[in-house]
């Protein structure tokens, strides 16, 4: 049964997000930012019951589709999101219902939505390289040349129509920074803001940018984000070290299915994000994120296989007491390069509890033990290839240990306090598989 929804938070320390019960919540998220025009509703709960079977809890729509539909920006049956195109201020009703649809199928579900009501584009409206050609990928040019007050108007009407949602986080603008836009952009937000105050605020701007670069001093910011096709495991660590502290996530990096990418690629990069501090990591997938022919087929990617591992082991360890070795008390030598794709990341909870190495490529690692808490530690394998734990080891927290990983590809290690009280004693019922391998 899917898990309830509810609106998300940022936790005490304002490292992680927190649902209505104050249960720690690791948005682990695909992407479908077409499903609203590229797909009838019949298609939907087909869709959202994948993901959830997956272990996905969050997904990225865009409620206003520019470019990517067949007869943008209506639907894939002619509905028009405004009954005057091109203009902010006259929503259509019958295109609305069908966002509502989408929307409350992923609460069915279990899942976070963060919608992107007014997407604004890459800065090359060629960029995507899909043979779309005639038209601006986003919504730039109607927002540039709107007025303040309707883009205020706008803002209401969305605040009003989802206050009441459970489930959805806000995401600003869209695959660009708002540059001379600026003003109509917060003019925007306040009108969301003047109805809807409950829900997180995020913003995708372009590429190695961070949205509390362009959006700071609005003062709407709740949840900042991580995109990047560089180094992903420098800029996640440099957006975790911001100030003011707040909460981010992965929001977008390489496809699965584009940008020459490999299954490893996939999942260094959903293991970086849990390794460096985010309190969540989206995939994405072509066909998948765009509803194109075949998308149905490439619901089971070796890449969306991998998110189920990912939420399995999340569910299975305290993640969110987890920081970043970035002084590496803990994993010492072995990291890999500093910019490079095969550099391992660690994360340790401040009392040495437990701690997590995700390291990508095979190779020695050496762990200074003496940077875990009490006299032993557990010490186990998980293959994020398949799911599986192995290896399960009881070690004394004593000096120096040298260890190999156990694959010929990525592998994750878990260290844990054996006699941590809320767990009660080693070995763990639910790890008994693990534990007799």
């Amino acid at each position: 049964m899917a898990q309830q929804v509810s609106v998300l938070r940022p936790g005490p320390n304002a490292r992680y997000l927190v649902d209505a019960d104050d249960r720690p919540v690791f948005l682990n998220g695909d992407s479908a930012w077409s499903i609203v025009v590229s797909e009838l509703p019949e298609a939907w709960d087909a869709y959202f019951a994948d993901r959830a079977s997956k272990g996905i809890n969050a997904v990225i729509i865009n409620a206003v589709e520019a470019l990517f539909t067949a007869d943008p920006p209506r639907t894939v049956d002619g509905i028009e999101p405004f009954l005057r195109p091109g203009d902010l201020a006259t929503p259509n009703p019958a295109y609305w219902a069908r966002v509502d649809g989408v929307i409350d199928a992923a609460a069915r579900h279990g899942m976070q939505v963060l919608l992107a009501p007014l997407y604004l584009g890459f800065l090359d409206p060629h960029y995507p390289g899909f043979g779309f050609t005639s038209r601006e990928e986003g919504w730039h040019a109607v927002v540039a040349g709107a007025d303040e007050d309707r883009c205020r108007e706008y803002g209401r009407f969305l605040g009003k129509r989802y206050r009441d949602r459970q489930n959805i986080i806000w995401v600003i603008g869209g695959d660009r920074n708002p540059g001379p836009l600026r003003d109509r952009m917060r003019a925007f937000v306040a009108g969301i803001l003047e109805i809807d105050d409950r829900h997180l605020m995020t913003a995708h701007v372009h590429p190695d940018s961070s949205p509390v670069d362009e959006y700071e001093g609005d003062g709407w910011l709740t949840l900042n984000q991580t995109y990047s096709y560089r180094i992903v495991h420098r800029k996640l660590l440099e957006d975790y070290g911001r100030e003011p502290v707040r909460p981010f996530i992965l929001f977008e990096s390489t496809y699965e299915g584009e940008h020459d990418a490999s299954e490893l690629q996939i999942r260094r990069q959903a293991w970086w994000a849990l390794t460096c501090g985010a309190t969540g990591q989206f995939f994405g997938n072509f066909p998948v994120w765009l509803m194109a022919p075949g998308w149905q087929a490439a619901l089971d990617s070796p890449g969306a296989r991998a998110l189920s591992h990912l939420a399995a082991f999340v569910g299975e360890v305290e993640w969110w007491r987890l920081e970043p070795d970035i002084r590496r008390r803990l994993l010492v030598a072995g990291l890999g390069e500093a910019n490079g794709l095969d550099r391992a990341t660690a994360a340790i909870a401040p009392d040495g509890s437990s701690a997590v190495i995700y390291v990508p490529t095979p190779r020695m690692l050496t762990i200074n033990l003496e940077a875990l808490a009490g006299w032993t530690s557990v010490l186990r394998w998980f293959d994020p290839v398949d799911g599986s734990w192995t290896g399960a080891e009881l070690v004394t927290r004593r000096g120096m240990r040298q260890v190999r990983t156990p694959f010929d590809h990525d592998a994750v290690l878990l260290l844990e306090d054996p006699a941590r009280g809320d767990h009660g004693t080693w070995p763990r019922p639910s790890r008994a598989r693990g534990l007799a391998e």
